[in-house]
């Protein structure tokens, strides 16, 4: 499975996300303090995050997952 994030951090542009030992996908991504939108491509197609249930609504009629970085 290929598995990519992509958001307003990125300009929307995916980053590839690596499988760990225990089967999750992760990446390192710096971000500076601030709200971002964010969603999953998992082969190809677009997937909110299923653990975050902060959401907003994108200009396609979608949501956009929403993460706060403190």
């Amino acid at each position: 499975m290929k598995v990519q994030v992509a958001g307003d951090f990125s300009k929307w542009q995916p980053v590839p996300m690596r499988k760990q030992k225990n089967g999750d996908y992760a990446c390192i991504v710096p971000l500076k303090p601030g709200t971002y939108e964010y969603k999953f491509m998992l082969d190809g197609q677009w997937c909110v995050d299923p653990d975050n249930g902060n959401y907003a609504l994108n200009p396609y009629g979608t949501l956009n997952s929403v993460a706060m970085v403190t």
